[in-house]
């Protein structure tokens, strides 16, 4: 039987396993490590598998694997940032009280206004890459925000309170 990878199960910015269609169009979900094992054997039609350093690395065969659509473990396609939605915020400055950053001062690049928005709030615009300079990364189960096309957020306005 073959396969073809049509999405990816994800939960947050994981990967937790593939939604797989056969030749007959039936849809199922696999876990990473089984669809890994399938990449191998060559079972999927656009995705290949090679070992690299003892882990299994898996490239699309004329896809993007990261470009495939999103879905829960239950198989509901998960709405995700459109990549069309114009980047019109950037960070500015930042507000830190004690050692941590509170919130950032963000400018709206259609208007020039400027505003101060809540660390939680840059977070959900940088996920959905709304924000033209900042992009979020996952470290130890905590989202940092990280600055990117030459800024750097060490060096941004701060205001101390």
């Amino acid at each position: 039987m073959r396969y073809r990878i049509v999405a990816r199960v994800v939960n947050g910015t994981k990967c937790e396993g593939y939604m797989l269609m056969d030749e007959n169009g039936k849809k199922g979900i696999k876990s990473k490590r089984e669809t890994e094992t399938m990449a191998i054997n060559k079972m999927i039609d656009n995705c290949t598998a090679q070992m690299f350093n003892g882990s299994i690395v898996m490239k699309g065969r004329n896809i993007k694997l990261r470009e495939l659509p999103c879905c829960d473990k239950n198989g509901n396609i998960i709405e995700k940032a459109n990549n069309s939605i114009r980047q019109n915020y950037s960070i500015v400055g930042k507000v830190v009280s004690g050692r941590e950053v509170t919130e950032y001062i963000i400018e709206d690049s259609e208007t020039s206004q400027t505003m101060r928005m809540k660390r939680d709030e840059v977070i959900k615009l940088a996920y959905q890459r709304r924000i033209s300079n900042a992009y979020i990364q996952s470290y130890n189960n905590r989202k940092i925000i990280r600055g990117k096309n030459g800024t750097d957020l060490n060096y941004i306005k701060t205001i101390y309170v």
